[in-house]
């Protein structure tokens, strides 16, 4: 009797303990209005982007596209490349996870604007891709800017299929936090550094 006690109660906390990751882990995913939710999916796209994979042929196969969509009150970028740690993906690491081609862009109207990723396998078409992710919620900006080793500055957008950026700015806000485009103030930005080309 004491020792199936002492199982139940294992049990019991076993499964409180499941319960409560498993719904921290779905806040992350959709990008929960707490602090952490923003934090996390920062840290999340900025480890996708260090463990980008760029192969200079063929070039187009693994190209970074980066559309500047900035402008007014507020901006909402978006951006494809190939990496081997996709933002939604926690139980791989770099090493051991497929390559695959990602989308993160904003969609959505008004207030209710989510920041969403899109991937799939490396020659797969982006229409006929099958995982979405919605990473956060409530956006209220997401920007890109890369750095352009030619200029040595940070440029708005990339559209260079034979090079890919040396380093990545992220920058995001979402509602309810502080924001002055014009100071250039944000809430939550990181640089990722983009490792070299491979052979």
């Amino acid at each position: 009797i004491v020792s199936i006690l002492i199982f139940s109660l294992l049990m019991i906390a076993v499964g409180a303990l499941w319960s409560v990751s498993w719904r921290a882990s779905e806040r992350i995913a959709r990008g929960s209005s707490g602090d952490e939710g923003p934090a996390l999916v920062l840290r999340r796209l900025t480890q996708a982007a260090e463990v980008s994979v760029f192969r200079e042929k063929p070039a187009a196969l693994y190209a970074w596209h980066g559309e500047d969509e900035g402008g007014g009150g507020s901006e909402f970028d978006q951006v494809t490349f190939v990496t081997s740690l996709a933002p939604d993906v926690a139980e791989f690491s770099s090493a051991t996870a497929p390559l695959e081609r990602v989308s993160l862009q904003v969609r959505g109207a008004g207030g209710r604007r989510q920041l969403v990723m899109m991937a799939g396998p490396l020659t797969m078409e982006e229409k006929d891709w099958q995982r979405q992710t919605v990473l956060l919620d409530n956006l209220v900006s997401f920007r890109l800017r890369y750095w352009s080793e030619e200029r040595k500055d940070w440029v708005a957008g990339w559209k260079d299929e034979h090079h890919a950026p040396k380093a990545v700015q992220i920058s995001l806000a979402v509602k309810g936090e502080s924001l002055d485009l014009g100071l250039d103030a944000w809430s939550h930005r990181a640089v990722a550094l983009v490792r070299p080309p491979l052979e």
